[in-house]
């Protein structure tokens, strides 16, 4: 409690150092703008800009294993004396820390972790996607990884990501903690964006006027055809298998990429890049009047009355049953998945593959033979 108090008596002695907290959002280039702070690390150092090195996981890319700690109640003593060293120790002004886990923080975690980095100016930057995007691309990686086997309007009724995504509710208790002047809110559309894109932007909130130009390869996470998926969700329904998805990530979203490159080859005239899983017009505008209140406050307290104008909608195309099945079928086949002999509906063929793949993704996860 001394210690806590001692910490909140003296946050307002700047130290002149300022830490750019960047949390997401989800699916709006967070892995883009971690690869490039990640592999550009001592060119940004030279710049000013210093990408804290503890905290990290993952290979070393993103603050998750920082974010998980607080989200968990509170920051090992060991990893905040090493972050306390290394700003201490750094002759740079600028420190940027990225996870898009730190969304997920409540009241309490957020002032322990404000706490925890004073004397230091914390300012969050987060980036806001459009939520009927949002809540497309999100649907879209959800079956991906075989965590999701329902259609988009019955995903839409269940899932907590539609509460999540009124965002002047969840920049509020930032706003209690750090204040108003220190949150930067971004929005993740190309037309508003510095330079066109999320990387070109962040430096420009943290202020890298000269970037560096090693960007690395496969930068971005790119999404499954939007038929794929919709024949995915299908199959996913079968699956005997449970993946876990965060530990087997690459293994969950094997059939998804494999499906995603069988489609685009053998059926290029279906529509492939819908962005939008919305199946009607009054389905569209019942979710846009959800946030209409919350996009006001946001545009009013955060982005200095612009609006928070949504994408444009359009509605996924027909998908008739003839063209699933056969989609099915093709996939059976690249799969050496073996029929009865006879011509299987659409609803067996999604079955039986399902079948073939859960065991598949068993010895993957489990016993580590390779996909």
């Amino acid at each position: 409690m001394l210690g806590k108090l001692i910490s909140r008596l003296t946050s307002n002695r700047s130290t002149g150092k300022t830490v750019y907290l960047h949390a997401g959002i989800s699916k709006t280039g967070t892995t883009a703008i971690q690869k490039y702070f990640h592999a550009n690390t001592e060119l940004l150092r030279a710049q000013g800009i210093h990408y804290l090195s503890a905290g990290r996981a993952e290979r070393g890319e993103s603050h998750h294993l920082l974010a998980r700690m607080y989200k968990r109640d509170g920051c090992s003593s060991d990893v905040l004396a090493q972050i306390r060293d290394e700003i201490s120790d750094s002759d740079c002004r600028t420190f940027v820390v990225s996870s898009e886990m730190f969304e997920y923080l409540g009241p309490s975690q957020i002032r322990q972790l404000h706490d925890d980095f004073s004397p230091h100016e914390v300012v969050l930057v987060l980036y806001l996607r459009y939520q009927d995007q949002a809540l497309s691309s999100m649907y879209n990686e959800l079956v991906k990884k075989h965590a999701c086997a329902t259609t988009f309007p019955k995903h839409l009724e269940v899932t907590p990501r539609k509460d999540l995504l009124r965002y002047s509710k969840l920049l509020r208790p930032w706003e209690k903690e750090l204040g108003r002047e220190s949150i930067r809110v971004r929005i993740f559309d190309r037309e508003r964006l510095a330079g066109g894109n999320v990387v070109s932007d962040m430096l420009s909130v943290v202020g890298c006027n000269s970037a560096p130009s090693i960007v690395p390869e496969s930068i971005t996470n790119k999404s499954v055809s939007a038929i794929a998926i919709r024949v995915l969700a299908l199959i996913n329904s079968h699956l005997t298998y449970k993946v876990d998805h965060s530990a087997n990530y690459g293994e969950a979203c094997r059939l998804a990429l494999r499906l995603d490159e069988l489609v685009r080859r053998e059926f290029p005239l279906l529509d492939h890049d819908c962005n939008s899983y919305f199946t009607s017009d009054k389905e569209y505008r019942n979710f846009l009047a959800f946030y209409r209140a919350d996009n006001a406050v946001l545009s009013r307290r955060y982005l200095s009355g612009q609006t928070m104008a949504q994408g444009t909608y359009r509605p996924t195309a027909e998908l008739s049953g003839e063209h699933v099945r056969k989609i099915l079928e093709r996939l059976a086949q690249d799969l050496g998945v073996t029929d009865r002999g006879s011509p299987m509906s659409g609803s067996e063929l999604a079955k039986s593959i399902a079948i073939f793949w859960s065991d598949r993704l068993r010895s993957a996860c489990e016993k580590k033979i390779k996909i």
